[in-house]
């Protein structure tokens, strides 16, 4: 009955017109003209032609079923209908749209009395030809179809401007004299993809415009490479350079990470509401924070980002020390996601964690990753780096984190920690040796308006890459597994 409920409800009215209409066409060209001088058909022809109608029936409502429903690898409950190869083989080849074709023409052939068989032939050939063009016409819906359900939690999703600005807000210049004094309002506006509030499947594209740019801030460096900085690198590869900002190497792109992080987290607010992405800093320069006085409610009550009241006063007479210097410094950002399902990653080009160290290590300035204990683990031994297992009442409960909530590249349903080393900021007022574009040493001095720590405004970059990262891994599961899970006690 399922099956049966499959094929025949759900599948838009056209459809079966269509597919009813070529039934009913094939039909009366049989008989008014293949047969047109039969007065009356014996029994196993007529049986034979019943046969042939009824198999071009099934085959092709088959087909539709399959195109409609296999085609998008995905049933409204999320999982995948191709449980093996061996039926995603059978699907791909056998019942391709030309193999339904040529199998319902060779079969017509043989079924219909041997004095029409020329006649059918040719004429066969012929509606081939034809129904294939009306099949290339319903590929072109079948395929917007296609697009639409495999990105049917988009389609619906409730968004607006609102839900990725506070985002923005975090990130944006200017907002203390610790970060650039460049004035950005970083105001994002939805372009295309949402309607009446809600996604509607297709691209969504947002534009963030710029408003406080100063080109000629950049004057100095229009001939020289600034130390430390991607200068030198992208004149190597390209042979040319936009030395206004910087271009793609400058920290302005991370603008688009965070607005990307902010419908991420909308549409994971969707599907695991209780999952909870927090970024904070844990190092600037030589100064850490000291773990016994973590705070997760002091995040928001610095300039810094940082859970912990008596590091967040020792740095900022630290930082505005170096800033009034003409100097900058580095920082660690912790990012945790809580909530994350178990399951999520795969265990060897897939992996959770590796993707989390790619997509943090592509943020601009960023030197280094690590998950969990990270390099730490390497001080430990057996003993200490295993999180041990209990079974507690909701299911397996660790007894400590140091995997940083994966294993064999596969979520574990702990938190997921990540850590990122962000180098100091390149441009400073101080004179440092460098060449210029034509061979020459000279000494710059990088003028301009620039973060002394960029670590800071990195907290809500990491946070949106850590969205992005594990929506990702959300959705190839929903399509890998289905969601099941091995059941443990």
């Amino acid at each position: 009955m399922d099956f049966l409920f499959e094929i025949f409800v759900g599948k838009p009215l056209w459809l079966w017109l269509m597919f009813l209409g070529i039934v009913i066409a094939l039909m009366a060209f049989d008989l008014g003209v293949l047969h047109k001088d039969d007065h009356e058909l014996g029994v196993a022809e007529s049986l034979k032609l019943s046969a042939f109608y009824i198999f071009i029936a099934i085959l092709f409502g088959g087909y539709i079923w399959w195109a409609w429903q296999n085609g998008t690898l995905v049933t409204s409950d999320g999982t995948n209908p191709v449980a093996s190869y061996f039926q995603g083989y059978i699907i791909e080849k056998v019942l391709s749209i030309d193999n339904v074709f040529v199998i319902s023409l060779i079969f017509g052939y043989f079924a219909i009395p041997r004095k029409y068989q020329y006649r059918a032939l040719v004429w066969g050939i012929i509606g081939v030809i034809i129904l294939r063009g009306i099949m290339i016409a319903v590929g072109a819906e079948l395929i917007s179809n296609y697009a639409w359900v495999t990105l049917v939690f988009a389609a619906f999703l409730a968004l607006t401007e609102a839900d990725i600005q506070p985002w923005l807000d975090k990130r944006k210049p200017g907002q203390n004299k610790f970060t650039t004094q460049r004035k950005e309002p970083d105001e994002v506006r939805i372009l295309s993809g949402v309607f009446q509030g809600n996604t509607t499947g297709t691209p969504i594209q947002l534009m963030i415009e710029n408003t406080d740019q100063r080109s000629k801030d950049y004057g100095d460096i229009a001939g020289a490479f600034r130390p430390g900085h991607a200068d030198i690198t992208y004149h190597q590869k390209y042979g040319i350079r936009d030395y206004r900002g910087g271009g793609r190497s400058s920290a302005r792109e991370t603008a688009s990470r965070v607005a990307a992080g902010g419908v991420a987290r909308a549409a994971l607010a969707a599907l695991v509401p209780g999952l909870r992405i927090t970024g904070y800093m844990v190092q600037m320069g030589v100064k850490g924070i000291d773990r016994s006085r973590f705070d997760a409610g002091e995040i928001e009550r610095n300039p810094f980002w940082v859970p912990d009241a008596v590091a967040a006063v020792e740095w900022a007479e630290y930082l505005d020390a170096l800033r009034l210097s003409h100097n900058s410094v580095g920082a660690v950002i912790e990012v945790v996601a809580e909530g994350v399902p178990p399951g999520l990653g795969a265990p060897l080009y897939g992996k959770l964690d590796s993707d989390l160290a790619s997509a943090m290590m592509s943020i601009n300035a960023v030197k280094g990753v690590e998950i969990g204990e990270g390099m730490a683990s390497a001080a430990l031994t057996g003993v200490e780096n295993a999180d041990e297992i209990r079974m507690g009442s909701g299911g397996p409960e660790f007894l400590s984190n140091h995997a940083g909530g994966i294993l064999g590249g596969i979520s574990t349903g702990q938190p997921v920690v990540c850590r990122f080393a962000v180098k100091p900021t390149s441009s400073i007022l101080t004179p440092r040796q460098t060449i210029t574009q034509g061979g020459q040493d000279t000494d710059l001095i990088t003028k301009g308006r620039h973060d002394p720590c960029v670590g800071i405004r990195a907290v809500p970059v990491g946070e949106a890459m850590m969205a992005c990262v594990i929506l990702d891994h959300l959705l190839l599961d929903r399509g890998q597994t289905g969601g099941v899970r091995g059941r443990i006690g």
